[in-house]
């Protein structure tokens, strides 16, 4: 090899070994899956070596080849994941920046600092065509989140109403010991 090919490949190996190393650092969490038939993950800050535990992670056992059993249909499913995208859509401002909902969560909890024990979206029904969207999570002993009221009117589209808001809403929902999370930075 010649010295004037042999530099630029010097240059591209170092290059790779440096970019490598770097986007491996970037990578702030680890994911400890789950052991078979569990529905919790675990996720490992890489920085600070701390733990953070996530439940309901929607992991099942799989089933066997042969079984075809399909699951039985939920009535309202439907409805239930609009309602969970609409609650991901509800927009609000904070400061003077415009969010939305799913993407400040996802936001919030890539800054967050401290072990997080995740319980994630969840969808209830409280009413005809009426639901009630939480993300909630506790950090050092605190339970915090969000709540978004959705109703489906027919003909008419969603309308969505933050329920932490509106101490009504609170008291209705049981929702006082809720707390929702400090604004990002």
């Amino acid at each position: 090899m010649n010295r004037s090919s042999f530099v630029p490949v010097l240059l591209a190996s170092i290059a790779f070994v440096v970019g490598a190393f770097l986007v491996a650092r970037s990578i702030r969490y680890e994911v400890v899956p789950a052991e078979e038939g569990d529905d919790v993950a675990w996720v490992v800050d890489r920085a600070s070596g701390e733990i953070a535990r996530i439940v309901d992670t929607g992991r099942h056992p799989v089933r066997p080849a042969g079984e075809k059993t399909p699951a039985p249909a939920r009535p309202g499913r439907a409805e239930e994941d609009e309602a969970r995208r609409q609650a991901g859509g509800f927009e609000f401002d904070v400061g003077r920046n415009h969010w939305y909902l799913g993407a400040y969560v996802r936001e919030w909890l890539r800054r967050a600092k401290g072990p997080l024990d995740i319980e994630g979206w969840k969808v209830k029904r409280v009413g005809e065509g009426k639901y009630l969207v939480t993300f909630t999570f506790t950090n050092g002993g605190r339970r915090y989140g969000w709540a978004i009221e959705t109703i489906h009117v027919p003909n008419q589209g969603w309308i969505t109403r933050d329920a932490l808001a509106d101490p009504g809403l609170r008291r209705a929902y049981g929702l006082e010991e809720l707390e929702p999370p400090p604004p990002l930075p």
